[in-house]
C-alpha cells in the first residue's frame, strides 16, 4: 500500500511540473485535479478550480468559475457506459476551447482523454492531457456537422464567438439570410438611440431581442420601464408616462440623473385611449425618451387601426423577426443552443442529437416557433436515457404531426368534363390540319367527319381559317360573263 501511495505521489509531482495542460474529470463531470499549467492558462487560483462542475455549453454561464472552466468540459456521451471509450478503455481525441487569462479569444487545444477505471472496472473519470495549442479550425457548415454532435457544438461555439463582441442573442443563432439581416438591424439599433419597433409572430423572441438591444445600448445606469400593453389601462399608462416626464425634468437640471427607456410590450394591443395618452406625452416639448416596442405586425399595416402618428413615433427603426420555418436551415444550431442552455441548469448534461432527431426537428413546422421548440427539446431531455437526444425522445404529438404532414390528403381536383373533352377535340383537329398541311377537306377525311362539321368546330374553337387551303381557292372563270356573239 505504501509503495502504491509513493508511486501516486511521484506521478502527481510529474504532472504538477508538466508544461502541458493536465486535469482529471470525475464520472460526475467534476474537476478533481488540475496542474499549475492549467490554472496559469486560465488565470485562476488552482485551489478554487478543484471540485467545480464542468458544464458542456457555449452559453455564458451564471457561475463565474463554471464559465471560466466550461472550455475544459468533455462531451457528456463519453461518460456513458455503453460507449466504445468506456468499454474498451481506449483514448478519445477531443478539442478544447480554452480562453487564456486576460484575453477574450479562445484557443483550440487538441487533447487526449484517457478513461480511468476503479478496482471494480467501473469508469471513474478521465485524465485529460492537452499539449500544443492549434489555430481554431474554420467554421464547420451546419450540414457537415449534422452527423456529429461534437462538430455541431464546435460550430455553435464558433458562431457565438463571432457574435459575442457585439451582443448575445442566445435564441437567434444561425447562418441563414434572415438571421444575418436581424443581427445587422439589431447592431444598428444598439449603436443608435432611435426608437425601435420589433415585430413578428408569437414565439419568435421579440421581448428577448428588445431587452438585448437595451442591455447593449445602455452604457449608464439607465432603467428599463416595461409596460405590458395587452393588460394595461389608460390610468396605468398615464401614471407611467407622468413618472417618465418627471424624470425628464430632473435630467434637465441634473444631467447625471437616472434616465429610462420605455419598453412597450405588444404595443399593437394598446387601446385607443392609451394610445392617445402615450402620444400626448411623446409630443410634449422637451420630453425626450427612447422607446423599444414589440408587436405582432407592423403598425402601418393596412388592417391595423393603430394611431398613425404614434406609429410614426415608435417605428423609426423596424426589425421583423422571421419564423422558425422561414429559417429552417438554422434549426440544427438552434436546437443545439437550446440543449446546451439547459446544460447550465440541469444536473444531467447532453452532447447533442442523433441525425434522426435533427431530421425530425427540421421537418416539423413549429407553429409556435422558438417557444415550442424550446419546450419540446426540454421535454425530450427529460425523457432521454442517454446523453444524446434520440428521435424517439420527442413527444408523440410531434411524430404524429410529421406523419400527418407526410401523408396529408391532396386537395380534390374537380374535372370539368365538357371543357376537358373540348380541349382534347381541339388538339385532334389542330393535329389533323397540320398533318393535312392546311387542307381542311383532307383534314376532315382524316377525322372521319364532313368538311362542314370541321368548319363548325373551327368556329367553336375560334381557330383562324388557313390561308393556303386549296378548297378555298376560287375559280374566277365561273364569275366571268359569257360573251354573246356580236356583242
Amino acid at each position: 500500500m505504501a509503495k502504491t501511495r509513493k508511486i501516486n505521489n511521484a506521478l502527481i509531482r510529474v504532472l504538477d511540473q508538466s508544461r502541458s495542460i493536465v486535469y482529471l474529470v470525475s464520472d460526475e463531470q467534476t474537476m478533481t485535479y488540475a496542474n499549475q499549467s492549467c490554472a496559469d492558462w486560465l488565470g485562476l487560483e488552482l485551489e478554487s478550480m478543484i471540485g467545480t462542475s464542468l458544464v458542456y455549453s457555449t452559453e455564458s454561464l451564471s457561475d463565474p468559475m463554471q464559465n471560466n472552466l466550461k472550455g475544459l468540459a468533455l462531451p457528456p456521451d463519453l461518460f456513458a457506459t455503453g460507449t466504445v471509450v468506456a468499454k474498451e478503455k481506449s483514448q478519445a481525441s477531443v478539442q478544447l476551447r480554452i480562453t487564456p487569462n486576460n484575453t477574450h479569444k479562445p484557443v483550440a487545444y487538441m487533447a487526449t482523454a484517457s478513461p480511468i477505471h476503479d478496482h471494480r472496472d467501473m469508469l471513474s473519470g478521465f485524465l485529460v492531457v492537452a499539449t500544443q495549442p492549434n489555430e481554431l479550425s474554420e467554421a464547420v457548415s451546419t450540414r457537415e456537422a449534422i452527423d456529429d454532435p461534437v462538430k455541431l457544438h464546435q460550430a455553435l461555439a464558433t458562431l457565438r464567438e463571432k457574435q459575442r463582441r457585439l451582443f448575445d442573442l442566445r435564441r437567434l443563432v444561425g447562418t441563414s439570410s434572415g438571421s444575418a439581416r436581424v443581427r445587422r438591424q439589431v447592431e444598428s439599433a444598439i449603436d443608435s438611440r432611435s426608437d425601435v419597433l420589433i415585430f413578428g409572430r408569437l414565439g419568435t423572441g421579440r421581448e428577448h431581442v428588445a431587452r438585448t438591444i437595451f442591455n447593449h445600448a445602455n452604457t449608464n445606469d439607465e432603467d428599463l420601464i416595461p409596460l405590458h400593453c395587452a393588460i394595461t389601462d389608460p390610468m396605468q399608462v398615464q401614471s407611467t408616462m407622468k413618472e417618465l416626464a418627471s424624470q425628464n425634468k430632473k435630467r434637465q437640471h441634473d444631467p447625471a440623473a437616472t434616465t429610462s427607456t420605455l419598453l412597450l410590450l405588444e404595443v399593437d394591443k394598446l387601446d385607443a385611449r392609451s394610445q392617445q395618452e402615450v402620444l400626448g406625452y411623446l409630443q410634449l416639448p422637451g420630453f425626450s425618451i427612447r422607446t423599444i416596442s414589440t408587436a405582432t405586425q407592423e403598425l402601418f399595416a393596412q388592417e391595423s387601426s393603430f394611431d398613425q402618428q404614434l406609429a410614426s413615433h415608435l417605428s423609426t427603426l423596424t426589425i421583423e423577426l422571421p419564423t422558425v420555418t422561414q429559417r429552417r436551415e438554422d434549426l440544427p444550431l438552434l436546437a443545439q443552443a437550446i440543449l446546451e442552455f439547459g446544460n447550465d441548469k440541469n444536473v444531467k448534461q447532453f452532447s447533442g442529437f442523433t441525425r434522426q432527431a435533427i431530421e425530425l426537428i427540421c421537418e416539423y413546422d413549429w407553429p409556435q416557433n422558438l417557444d415550442q421548440l424550446t419546450a419540446e427539446i426540454e421535454n425530450a431531455a427529460a425523457q432521454a436515457t442517454g446523453n444524446i437526444i434520440q428521435a424517439t425522445d420527442f413527444s408523440d404529438r410531434i411524430h404524429h404531426a410529421i406523419q400527418a404532414q407526410r401523408f396529408a390528403a391532396k386537395p380534390e381536383v374537380r374535372i370539368q368534363l365538357d371543357d376537358f373533352l373540348l380541349n382534347i377535340e381541339k388538339q385532334l383537329v389542330e393535329r389533323s390540319i397540320a398533318q393535312a398541311k392546311g387542307n381542311k377537306t383532307k383534314a376532315a377525311e382524316l377525322l372521319g367527319i364532313s368538311r362542314a362539321k370541321l368548319s363548325r368546330r373551327l368556329q367553336q374553337f375560334e381557330t383562324p381559317e388557313p390561308e393556303n387551303d386549296p378548297a378555298l381557292q376560287v375559280d374566277e372563270s365561273v364569275f366571268k360573263e359569257e360573251k354573246i356573239d356580236g356583242v
